[in-house]
């Protein structure tokens, strides 16, 4: 073939070539890319079978425990009883007054058979127990040794399930917007939950520090109708002696009250509460500036003491409504998570 013809051919089939050799690479790594995808997809399928697996030997982990404590107090129960059930039919067996006592009634093997029988039914219950602890610690061992082998396997999970949701957007797989808008919706869910559950404990640390108000604030009261009646010197000490304790707890109510209200304010107008801390700062005030009048000071302990009844029972009322909200969003969240995690693992 003359070598024009010969250059013409190879012009032609060279870019030829070079487009399936291009179309075979982008081919190989297709296949490439779905074969990791599938591996992926089962990876996943089992490390959700273990995670499933953890959160049940999780829970039975103290379940077991619990068990185990139990059986351990019964077995010393059951070893004090049997050691008393032996001593019985020892002294029977033996000179003792005991055996002595029932010899001459005439009814010594009557009450020996007795005592036997009771001291073998004993044993019997301890030895149940003792094979029942034995379980127990077996099984307890085999959850602990069962933990460890399956490790970090949740958070393991979390990786592998963002990288296959990282290549399902690259490949514009067809429930990823779907998945992008789960995603989003679910963490306006969470941030939501974060907020109830800042709200709700600062309500604890504010019911807890009004409890104690209320418990010196009661024993003031007392204190001070005493001290009314003539209780003398040891009345009014101990009056006062509570009225400070009061007024420690007071100056943190007014502070954690401050932090309250501002977390129920992200919360918006729901979970709106009037806290009236004005009564305790009267209430506050009163003890460092009018002392001198007993009767006085007894009338502010009543109001106070009415004031912060009242309010704990708004607060309790909002524990109670944030605690529901808490479980609820929680769920949510929970069931979305699943939601989620279950429609990427099923993903082809």
């Amino acid at each position: 073939m003359p070598d024009k013809y010969r250059s013409c051919l190879l012009e032609s089939v060279c870019p030829i070539f070079n487009s399936l050799n291009r179309y075979s690479l982008f081919i190989w790594e297709k296949i490439k890319a779905m074969k990791e995808y599938l591996h992926l997809t089962n990876e996943l399928i089992q490390l959700q079978k273990q995670v499933s697996e953890k959160q049940w030997l999780m829970k039975r982990l103290p379940a077991l425990q619990n068990e185990l404590s139990q059986q351990k107090a019964l077995e010393e129960e059951q070893s004090q009883q049997l050691i008393k059930e032996e001593a019985d039919v020892s002294k029977l067996e033996s000179l003792s007054l005991t055996g002595l006592f029932y010899t001459i009634l005439g009814s010594k093997e009557q009450q020996l058979e007795k005592e036997r029988q009771e001291a073998l039914k004993a044993q019997l219950l301890f030895d149940e127990t003792k094979r029942t602890l034995e379980l127990l610690r077996q099984e307890l061992s085999q959850v602990k040794h069962r933990l460890e082998q399956l490790g970090e396997t949740d958070k393991e999970l979390e990786i592998k399930l963002e990288n296959k949701l990282a290549m399902m957007f690259i490949a514009n797989h067809a429930i990823a917007p779907e998945l992008k808008l789960r995603y989003t919706q679910l963490q306006a869910v969470q941030t939501h939950f974060q907020e109830v559950h800042e709200a709700l404990e600062a309500a604890k640390e504010y019911q807890e520090l009004l409890l104690r108000l209320i418990h010196h604030l009661t024993k003031a009261q007392n204190w001070g109708q005493w001290d009314l009646m003539g209780g003398g010197m040891i009345a009014s000490m101990a009056k006062h002696g509570r009225l400070d304790d009061a007024r420690a707890v007071v100056s943190s109510l007014q502070y954690h009250a401050q932090q309250l209200k501002k977390e129920l304010s992200d919360l918006g107008q729901n979970y709106f509460i009037d806290l009236n801390v004005s009564s305790f700062d009267r209430f506050a005030d009163i003890f460092f500036d009018n002392l001198f009048s007993d009767w006085m000071v007894q009338k502010q302990i009543n109001q106070s003491l009415g004031s912060a009844q009242t309010i704990r029972g708004q607060v309790h009322e909002l524990i109670m409504k944030l605690s529901d909200e808490y479980a609820e969003l929680k769920a949510e969240i929970e069931n979305g998570k699943q939601e989620i995690q279950t429609k990427i693992i099923n993903a082809r």
